[in-house]
């Protein structure tokens, strides 16, 4: 329950109006759960609300109803006391009325119920809890001391019963708060929509930081500001740039980009990378995915961001030219703010530069703070113990203030006898004071050899990198990579984010580096590499040789690099072996006994090799290369090896858990697979003369993703497919030739993905409705005639793409869980009615008129494909239903003969992307209020016109203006409208 007459923020953050509001029983929660929610929403960068005394018997609630209009989010924390407070069920109706009505502005209002010591039927008023409450509160209504009617007391039970059945969290239900919560602020994250970038660790003693940087940007002024913030690595300059950028967000809109470590980026050549992502991330327009040089890239950047005022942080700039690359030497517009992290000061200097950069440096950590942090990661609290005082100031002394080793070094020490404590202060007092790395040596010192050699692999190989197919390998190594994974994280290390790759900061991931050179562990210099190869010494420590693809002179394709097997012989110890483009010589018997993983990437030199006359096959001069034993991940790409080739490199790679192999031309057949094979995951691409699957695929009984794509003579399945119990994602995507899925895939309870786009299969199995974990299902571009009865049985689906499914007249009743929907087909009769589909966000309908007329697909491409038969008209055609679609953010409707719905597009709040083709488009009298895109053509239209960017004042009248003078004029053409702000 919130405080009425004091409303004031809890978080002095910049951005003006709250975006959560916090209703809960102040006796019952305040001092617990709620303050806990309540941080965690504030470190996400959220703007939240919650009073700071509680309401005084006889307080107005007028400002507090004003404070729950501006929110966008509401979270009512249900206690067993909530119902006994008339203000804490003011407040919920007040919740009610704002997420049932749809304003003139469209703003859309959320309600995330939280039962607390509570369950939804008590909240139902299914039970006495909450029920009697009510009943008593009607029975004193008439006292003068109480101030609400019967109409009050209706609208608190109907609130009640609506919030009730509201999905949300139940506490009792989650063993872990701390789990709870983070998935609390997660949903409202997503919810909100914001941009934030994660930020983890403890944000002690950076309060001071924050504010300097907040005055150095003087976000309400004009001008257009530079800020640098220098500091040595490890300081937190990422972590106060995030909290910084995560601030400002909501005051840019959509014009904002962080560009992650581009000092890394940078080193392995990517800058054209960075320059996608900005423009990606600040703009709808595509032209990003067609740059090819950084010269383009900053022309198209200097013309995207000189109209807009943006928000851009750069982090870990390392040469001044690389912020010019990515912000360009043009003017910016007004307002704009350019931040920059750095580790040299001189970087900030560059006389080609518009702008000059007001410069902060980002300093350690001193006294009680230090301290305090040092505290939480070793004693799990904010201050040592009595007699560990003077130790633990001790060694926080020797650590600059460097929050990453104090977190580092704190938590390698929690738990330990202080004889271990005290052994640990000898070595950092050894340690030169500026020193960083060695500091950060000695967590790494204090690892077991397992924990140490899969550190290590992530600071040179994998950072960054998802975690699935490094885990085979650790796990084949017995390495324990489960537990080590653990101890890692633990002693902030590493982080596993949540899409599983693995995450590194990147002053251990120099150290890792420096460490590997020095013990000679791996190698990924090229240089470096062609030294050791030459040398005739024998490199007994060396475990990787590895050049990064990304790094490969792609324009060179006259270098021609050799490796022998003597020199391989060299490396006895050698687990990781990755030379794109090499070619191989010798004969390789037992030259690679310990290797667990092998890439060998020759398909970007085919096309080349063959304009040129080459040899496709000069890179496998080599013999007995590919008896790989003891491989647990191989990677083969470009390799024009036959059948009994393949045929012995699975039976012999006994330990074999993934196989990716692609672009052979001489293979027709799959090898026959043995029963004792470990694969886990087999991908197939681009066999052009692949024809037959062996029915010894069923084998495969540990299988769980299956991948044979772009493999165009294949026409059918093996029934054994059908054995693949594990099997959880299956993918004949671009298998020109294949024209029908054997019954027996309905038997893979376990599948949750199936694509068969690109196909000529022409129809599903009946029996495919028998799936229960199916999630997604992808038929777009094949023959396919109808869709199984059965499909309303799916209690998964959320996707469902049948983009381009030219022969399908109608539809069956569809699962109502889907939230993807495309269909596109000449020869759809009935616009279906697709009301019920109400968790559908993104929704594309088709009758193929747009490919009639070149329109450009939701991929960028101009399709100019015969449209439908004129002969086929609908029987019916209807789309008003549209409207009841709440959660659209991205809708396509093109029908020739149907009127495109218009009134009722206002209600859609979240809707974003809006394209519209077809006949008599009439006039809108409502936009959706968060549009950002707006695309209509007209039949018989094949003109493109561009509006360009309008203020949000102006657009909606300017659309409206240019609409009704093409209604005027019957103008043929088409009108693309971007609402993108400026």
């Amino acid at each position: 329950m919130a405080n009425s007459e004091t409303v004031t923020s809890t978080s002095n953050t910049v951005g003006g109006e709250y975006q959560v509001f916090l209703s809960f029983r102040g006796p019952d929660t305040r001092l617990s759960f709620t303050n806990i929610l309540h941080d965690a929403l504030l470190d996400a960068g959220i703007r939240v609300f919650i009073d700071d005394v509680g309401l005084q018997p006889g307080e107005k609630i007028s400002n507090l109803l004003q404070v729950i209009d501006n929110c966008k989010l509401y979270i009512p924390i249900f206690s067993k006391d909530y119902a006994s407070s008339h203000w804490c069920l003011d407040e919920l109706a007040k919740m009610v009325e704002n997420t049932s009505k749809h304003k003139e502005d469209g703003k859309e209002k959320v309600i995330l119920p939280i039962f607390y010591d509570v369950k939804p039927k008590d909240v139902k008023l299914q039970t006495p809890l909450y029920k009697d409450v009510i009943s008593n509160l009607e029975q004193e209504m008439d006292d003068q001391e109480h101030k609400f009617s019967s109409e009050n007391i209706k609208t608190w039970r109907e609130s009640l019963v609506e919030v009730g059945g509201i999905k949300g969290w139940e506490v009792e239900k989650h063993s872990s708060s701390p789990k709870l919560i983070q998935a609390i602020v997660d949903k409202v994250v997503a919810k909100l929509k914001t941009k934030r970038r994660r930020v983890t660790g403890d944000f002690v003693g950076m309060e001071d930081q924050i504010a300097n940087i907040k005055k150095l940007l003087d976000i309400d002024s004009g001008d257009v500001r530079f800020i640098g913030i220098y500091g040595m690595g490890g300081i937190g300059k990422t972590t106060l740039a995030k909290i910084i950028f995560n601030e400002l967000c909501p005051r840019f809109g959509r014009n904002c980009s962080f560009l992650d470590d581009v000092r890394e980026t940078a080193k392995n050549k990517n800058i054209v990378k960075l320059q996608k992502k900005l423009l990606s991330d600040i703009s709808y327009s595509r032209v990003a995915q067609n740059i090819d040089n950084i010269d383009e890239g900053i022309g198209t950047i200097e013309e995207t961001i000189s109209n807009k005022k943006v928000l851009i942080v750069l982090d870990d700039v390392d040469e001044a030219n690389q912020i010019l690359q990515l912000i360009g030497e043009k003017s910016l517009h007004r307002g704009s703010r350019i931040l920059v992290t750095t580790r040299d000061k001189n970087v900030l200097t560059n006389r080609k530069l518009k702008y000059e950069f007001k410069d902060y440096e980002m300093m350690g950590l001193e006294g009680e703070d230090a301290l305090k942090l040092f505290s939480r990661h070793a004693f799990n609290d904010d201050s040592p113990p009595a007699d560990y005082c003077t130790l633990s100031k001790r060694i926080v002394d020797t650590t600059c203030g460097l929050p990453l080793a104090l977190q580092a070094i704190g938590s390698s020490l929690f738990g330990k006898k202080r004889e271990i404590w005290e052994e640990w202060l000898e070595r950092l007092q050894k340690t030169p004071h500026e020193d960083v790395l060695a500091k950060l040596k000695i967590s790494y010192d204090a690892l077991h050899q397992n924990e140490k050699q899969i550190f290590l692999d992530i600071a040179c190989y994998f950072a960054g990198e998802n975690k699935t197919n490094p885990m085979y390998v650790w796990k084949d190594c017995n390495l324990y990579p489960e537990d080590a994974m653990d101890v890692l994280m633990n002693r902030c290390m590493i982080k596993e984010l949540d899409n599983n790759s693995l995450w590194m900061h990147d002053q251990f991931r120099d150290l890792g580096r420096k460490i590997a050179r020095e013990e000679r562990i791996g190698l990924w210099d090229e240089d470096d590499i062609i030294r050791e190869l030459r040398s005739m010494e024998i490199k007994e420590s060396v475990q990787a040789l590895n050049l990064p693809w990304n790094d490969l002179p792609w324009n060179d394709f006259d270098r021609d690099m050799t490796v022998t097997s003597e020199q391989i012989k060299r490396f006895p110890r050698l687990r990781f072996l990755s030379l794109p483009g090499v070619t191989y010589r010798g004969d390789f018997t037992g030259c690679l006994s310990e290797l667990k993983w092998i890439r060998l990437n020759y398909f970007y030199r085919i096309e080349v090799l063959r304009n040129i006359g080459g040899s496709i096959n000069q890179h496998l001069e080599a013999t007995n290369f590919l008896h790989l034993e003891n491989v647990v991940v191989a990677n083969l790409d470009g390799i024009e090896i036959t059948k009994d080739v393949l045929d012995s490199l699975i039976k012999g790679a006994r330990k074999l858990t993934v196989l990716t192999i692609r672009y052979n031309a001489l293979i027709s057949e799959t090898p026959t697979f043995p029963e004792y094979s470990n694969l886990k995951k087999l991908t197939i691409k681009s066999f052009g003369s692949l024809m037959k699957i062996d029915r010894s695929i069923g084998k495969l009984r540990w299988l769980i993703d299956l991948t044979f794509e772009h493999c165009c003579s294949i026409k059918k399945l093996p029934e054994q497919i059908g054995e693949l119990q594990n099997l959880q994602c299956l993918c004949l995507q671009q298998c020109f030739g294949l024209i029908e899925l054997p019954a027996s895939v309905s038997k893979i309870k376990s599948l949750t993905e199936l694509d068969v786009s690109h196909t000529k299969i022409m129809k599903l199995p009946d029996t495919i409705g028998e799936l229960p974990n199916l999630s997604s299902l992808n038929v777009s571009s094949t023959p396919i005639v109808e869709m199984p009865s059965t499909m309303s049985k799916f209690r998964q689906l959320q996707t469902l793409d049948m983009d381009y499914c030219h022969k399908i007249q109608e539809l069956p009743k569809l699962p109502i869980s889907l939230t993807t929907l495309r269909l596109s087909s000449r020869s759809l009769q009935i616009v279906p009615n697709l009301s019920y589909l109400t968790n559908i966000v993104e929704l594309l309908l088709s009758d193929g008129y747009e490919e009639r007329y070149g329109v450009i697909d939701r991929y960028g491409i101009i399709n100019t494909n015969e449209g439908r038969d004129p002969s086929n008209e609908f029987q019916t055609g209807d789309l008003g239903w549209i409207g009841s679609l709440t959660k659209l953010s991205n809708l396509l409707v093109c029908f020739t003969n149907v009127r495109a719905p218009t009134t009722e597009l206002g209600s859609l709040s979240l809707l974003k992307e809006l394209t519209l083709q077809g006949q008599d488009l009439p006039t809108f009298k409502h936009l959706p209020s968060n549009l950002i895109v707006l695309k209509l053509y007209e039949t018989g239209g094949n003109k493109y016109t561009s509006m360009g960017f309008l203020h949000r004042k102006r657009r909606l009248h300017s659309f409206q203006q240019v609409w009704e003078n093409r209604k005027k004029t019957r103008s043929p053409s088409n009108l693309m409208f971007n609402l993108s702000m400026s």
